[in-house]
């Protein structure tokens, strides 16, 4: 169900999964571009805001909780979430986020144009577009001395992030 107290344990979904089009998790070769649609892709109900302070551990197994954003979507919306997440903290750790994809995927494997689809929602500048949209929303003629700050730390951690995408998605860098 909806609101912040809906839960609902791993092994439940909050509606069925439409699959058409996944298979298993297969890199592209160089010079290679999988044929992908959002038609043809898996779409799911994605929690929408897939972050470890709302997985919770009971005694019964582990839950998930506050469903306000779930959406229809590609599951790799949610694995971006988490990853995105929780790679800022970790300086974008390569062998981390490699260790949490092959995790994933022995649970449910990422097809090629998944695959594809969440490197570039990960090499999508969010932080950089966050930082300059509160800016220029906000009238100001400069920028303040703390956005500042913010804006050299998100370009120094898009070196790290970058680092991170063509090690990981060595496959489909090439891609971009």
């Amino acid at each position: 169900g909806e609101g912040s107290g809906s839960a609902v344990s791993a092994g439940e979904s909050p509606g069925s999964a439409v699959s058409a089009g996944e298979g298993p998790g297969s890199a592209v070769s160089a010079g290679e571009s999988p044929r992908c649609t959002a038609a043809v892709e898996t779409v799911a109900f994605c929690h929408g805001d897939y972050q470890y302070h709302n997985i919770l551990q009971g005694s019964s197994g582990w839950f998930l909780v506050n469903f306000e954003k779930y959406m229809r979507d590609n599951p790799v919306r949610d694995v971006y979430l988490l990853l995105r997440k929780l790679l800022e903290k970790e300086n974008w750790s390569v062998s981390l986020g490699a260790e949490l994809l092959e995790a994933y995927e022995k649970e449910r494997p990422i097809s090629a144009c998944s695959r594809i689809d969440l490197y570039y929602r990960l090499a999508y500048p969010e932080k950089f577009w966050k930082i300059a949209n509160f800016y220029y929303n906000s009238g100001k003629a400069w920028i303040p001395g703390k956005n500042q700050e913010k804006l050299e730390r998100v370009i120094a951690q898009e070196q790290e992030k970058q680092h991170f995408l063509d090690e990981v998605f060595r496959d489909i860098s090439h891609l971009r």
